[in-house]
């Protein structure tokens, strides 16, 4: 394991950036990496906006986050149709699909803390097995139902 990374780090240094272009490339191809990009992308815009319209901007709380949550959102839905999964077709049924599948998501989410709490396991534990389970199921959900290719759409490609 050691000899591979240190073959691996020698290879980057002899190879430079083209070869650090390359594996970046390589990566990206897979959907569940560009999947967690967009999902951190939009949970930064969400928070960052969050903070910026409450603490700086004085914001009505509910209102603050009500705003940050939907931009952030619009970030998620953007980024997944078009760049994660690369959709086509009715943007309005696959938005409504998305959103039905985030409600799903944290409905999972509520679901599981609340469950591995009343089994005795503390808030941040529950949080955590939550965290890890709930994305793998949206990225299932959307991959299979809300960005879901036609047959002749995966002929094509």
């Amino acid at each position: 394991m050691v000899l591979k990374l240190i073959r691996f780090l020698f290879h980057l240094y002899m190879e430079g950036w083209d070869f650090s272009k390359k594996l970046l490339s390589h990566f990206l191809r897979d959907s569940r990496v560009r999947f967690g990009i967009v999902g951190l992308a939009a949970t930064a815009i969400y928070f960052l906006l969050g903070l910026l319209f409450v603490s700086v901007l004085r914001w009505h709380t509910m209102v603050g986050n009500t705003v940050a949550y939907l931009l952030g959102f619009t970030v998620s839905y953007t980024g997944q149709a078009l760049w994660t999964f690369k959709a086509s077709g009715n943007h309005l049924v696959m938005l409504g699909k998305f959103a039905f599948t985030q409600l799903a998501g944290l409905g999972l989410n509520s679901c599981v803390v609340s469950i591995a709490t009343l089994f005795g396991a503390h808030y941040i534990i529950a949080m955590t097995i939550a965290v890890c389970v709930v994305p793998v199921f949206v990225y299932l959900v959307s991959r299979y139902w809300v960005f879901r290719k036609k047959k002749l759409e995966k002929a094509e490609e």
